[in-house]
C-alpha cells in the first residue's frame, strides 16, 4: 500500500479537541477521544486538548472539535461524532484520507472492523464499566469525575450511570447475561488477533519475517494506518485505562493485540501515561 500524501506541511488552523474532563498527557477514557486524537496524528495534524462542556457539544456528547476560521475567509467550524469528524476534515483538506488507496473490497474490510469495535465491543465494555462489580465506582472516583467534590460527584455519577443503563438496555447489550457477553468479547478480540497476526507473520521466509516485525503492525497489514487503526487503538486503550479489569485481561492474552499497541503508543502517543500492565 501507497503512502497517502500528508498534510503535514501545509498551513494549518488551530484545531482544539473537547473530551470532556482534562487529561494532563493521559489518555481520555472515552475510546472515541483517543480514536480522534490518533486520526489527527496519523496525518501529523497539530491539535490542542482541552476539557469543553457537554452543554456546548453540538451533539450533546464528546468528543467534539472547534476548527478555528482562516485569514482567507474560511469559516470556523465547530461538530461532533469522531466518525463525522474525520470525515468533514478529508473533504476540508485538513487530514489525510487514510481509506484512499484501500480497494472496494478493502474499504469493507474497514468497515466491518470498525463496525465490530465500536457498535460491538463499545456497548461490551461499557456494561462492564457500569454494570459490574465495582467498577462504576472507580470510573466516578477515579476517572472523568474525580476532579468533581465529592458531594456533587455522587449525583452526577448516578445521573450518568442511569443513563447509560437505559443506553444499554434500549441498545441491546443490557439485555444479555454476563455470561452471553463475556462470550462475545472472546470471540470478537480473537478475531481481531488473528487478524493482526495474519498480517504480521504472513511472510514465508526469515528476511521477509524481519523485515516484517520492525514495520509499524497496523491492522490490515500495510505501510501506512487506515480509518480502522483509529478505532482499534482508541477502544484498546479505554480498556487499559477505563476500568474494565476483565476485558483488559481477555486482551491481554493475545500478544498481537499488545504489540500492536505498544507499537501505537511508542510511535504516536510516547508523551503520554501509559496504561499499566
Amino acid at each position: 500500500m501507497s503512502s497517502p500524501p500528508t498534510v503535514m506541511d501545509q498551513p494549518t488552523r488551530a484545531l482544539t479537541i473537547y473530551g470532556g474532563y482534562e487529561t494532563n498527557n493521559n489518555y481520555n477514557w472515552s475510546p472515541f477521544t483517543t480514536k480522534l486524537e490518533a486520526r489527527l496524528r496519523f496525518s501529523n495534524r497539530p491539535y490542542d486538548v482541552r476539557a469543553g462542556s457537554f452543554s456546548k457539544a453540538p451533539k450533546g456528547k464528546v468528543p467534539y472539535i472547534h476548527l478555528e476560521g482562516s485569514r482567507s475567509g474560511k469559516p470556523a467550524l465547530t461538530m461532533g461524532d469522531s466518525t463525522l469528524i474525520a470525515q468533514r476534515l478529508i473533504v476540508m483538506g485538513e487530514v489525510d484520507d487514510l481509506n484512499s488507496v484501500l480497494s472496494p473490497s478493502q474499504k469493507a474490510q474497514d468497515l466491518m472492523v470498525r463496525t465490530l469495535v465500536e457498535e460491538k465491543l463499545y456497548w461490551i465494555m461499557l456494561h462492564e464499566r457500569f454494570l459490574q462489580g465495582q467498577n462504576f465506582y472507580r470510573f466516578r472516583d477515579e476517572g472523568p469525575l474525580s476532579s468533581i467534590p465529592y458531594a456533587v460527584r455522587l449525583v452526577v455519577g448516578g445521573i450518568v450511570g442511569r443513563g447509560v443503563a437505559k443506553a444499554l438496555q434500549a441498545q441491546g447489550t443490557g439485555r444479555h447475561t454476563v455470561e452471553e457477553l463475556d462470550q462475545m468479547s472472546e470471540e470478537a478480540w480473537a478475531a481481531l488477533n488473528d487478524l493482526c497476526t495474519a498480517h504480521t507473520t504472513s511472510t514465508l521466509d526469515d528476511g521477509q519475517v524481519a523485515a516484517t516485525s520492525k514495520r509499524m503492525p497496523w491492522i490490515f497489514g500495510g505501510q501506512d494506518p487506515t480509518e480502522a487503526d483509529a478505532s482499534l487503538y482508541g477502544l484498546l486503550v479505554a480498556v487499559f485505562v477505563g476500568a474494565t479489569p476483565k476485558m483488559k485481561k481477555m486482551v491481554q492474552n493475545y500478544p498481537a493485540l499488545i504489540n500492536y499497541a505498544d507499537r501505537i503508543h511508542e510511535t504516536y502517543f510516547s508523551q503520554y501515561a501509559k496504561w499499566q500492565s
